[in-house]
């Protein structure tokens, strides 16, 4: 899902560590950003 994400423009601006209980454990959760401005350059391209 990451990977897919930066290839789509999106770039990972930062990392929750052990943030999110799931299914009996504790994981990280990654922020992922795009400027609107980015998104329209990369539109019309």
């Amino acid at each position: 899902m990451l990977r897919s994400a930066e290839r789509n423009g999106f770039v990972r601006e930062g990392v929750l560590r052990s943030s999110s209980w799931v299914l009996g454990e504790f994981l990280d959760e990654v922020l992922l950003g795009l400027l609107a401005e980015d998104w329209k350059r990369a539109t019309r391209s």
